[in-house]
């Protein structure tokens, strides 16, 4: 069985690791994208979503949780960017500019 299939049949997803590195970054990313079209503003977003994870490695995770407040705020930045892309594609169709 490959591995991958062992780690969702398993519920590995349910630990710890499976959080930070499955569901954690599937939700950073939504919530990204979202944001980023609900505000047009990257800074914004990847400020506040920075001082969120902060503010959960402060009070809820360990101290070595820190690195993965950078990954998640780069994880946030890809979701701003596929927003940007998808803004400028629905402003192209609607001016008729394929």
């Amino acid at each position: 069985m490959p591995q991958l299939v062992k780690f969702f049949m398993d519920g590995y997803y349910k630990t710890s690791l499976g959080m930070i590195l499955g569901v954690y970054p599937v939700f950073v990313f939504v919530i990204s994208l979202v944001a980023q079209f609900i505000l047009k503003k990257k800074t914004i977003i990847l400020i506040s979503c920075f001082f969120i994870w902060f503010t959960a490695t402060l009070f809820m995770f360990e101290p070595n949780f820190l690195k993965w407040c950078f990954i998640y705020t780069f994880i946030s930045f890809f979701g701003t960017l596929v927003a940007d892309l998808e803004i400028a594609n629905m402003k192209k169709i609607t001016k008729g500019k394929f």
